[in-house]
């Protein structure tokens, strides 16, 4: 008798085989749905990742086209035309695998599709498109900043006679209802020689006046 009573302590009973089963799911399931939620925020954050960088690289290539931005007098073909839907001149940094040693023409142009969706347009002087940048939803822009600071929505070498090209370029794209700041991308021109009336340097002064 005391023999059984030793061997049925040792075991276990239906009860405990069935405690311990409800308690093995439920690990499982917490182990599952902790897995589960890891993935979810690695992909959220994977996506966030890689859309940060192709918005950053976007923005440096307008940047890049913006600072090599070359001034011409009013009446060549190439002068700076600009209105708020882009513009097109000639610029030492063009969007190009191969390297650049002369002023290339170029256009920023935007586009507004069918489904509310804006386009950022490239086209080349070979007359390649590229789609530099697109924004779901909203209402895009540019703006010139003249030498005071104010932002023109059209500017050409006749009506700035003085700039032959902005001092900076923005790219504001607003909401639908006009309320809030959906991206802005602002560049400045870093080659334009005639910025500043500069005196030229002495050993310079009246060197043109030289004959060969």
């Amino acid at each position: 008798m005391r023999t059984t009573l030793t061997l049925r302590q040792q075991g276990f009973t239906l009860i405990e085989v069935m405690v311990a089963l409800v308690m093995t799911a439920l690990v499982m399931t917490l182990l599952m749905g902790a897995s589960f939620y890891v993935l979810q925020i690695r992909e959220k954050l994977s996506t966030e990742v890689i859309s940060g960088e192709q918005s950053t690289r976007q923005q440096l290539w307008y940047r890049q086209i913006i600072a090599g931005l070359q001034p011409l007098k009013a009446g060549v073909q190439e002068h700076f035309d600009a209105d708020e839907t882009g513009f097109r001149a000639l610029t030492l940094h063009p969007l190009s695998a191969s390297a650049v040693d002369a002023p290339t023409q170029v256009e920023l142009r935007l586009q507004k599709l069918d489904d509310g969706v804006t386009v950022l347009n490239y086209t080349g002087q070979d007359g390649s498109k590229l789609e530099l940048a697109r924004w779901a939803e909203g209402t895009a822009s540019f703006e010139y900043y003249n030498l005071a600071g104010k932002p023109l929505s059209n500017w050409t070498s006749l009506t700035q006679p003085d700039e032959h090209v902005p001092q900076a370029i923005a790219l504001k794209v607003m909401s639908d209802n006009n309320t809030r700041q959906v991206s802005y991308w602002l560049a400045s021109v870093s080659s334009d020689p005639w910025r500043d009336d500069k005196t030229p340097p002495s050993f310079l002064i009246g060197a043109d006046k030289l004959g060969p």
